[in-house]
């Protein structure tokens, strides 16, 4: 497998399942907040 071809079922696969991508989306970004909040109040 190529990277190309990688990368293009990787992007298929984001767009098949919308909102399992939107929930990893969320819970990436909330995972990154608490990380960052913890750090923060630490100092």
């Amino acid at each position: 497998m190529h990277i190309a071809d990688a990368i293009s079922s990787s992007f298929q696969s984001i767009f098949n399942h919308k909102l399992r991508s939107l929930l990893t989306l969320i819970g990436i970004v909330i995972g990154v907040m608490a990380v960052v909040t913890m750090f923060s109040s630490v100092y």
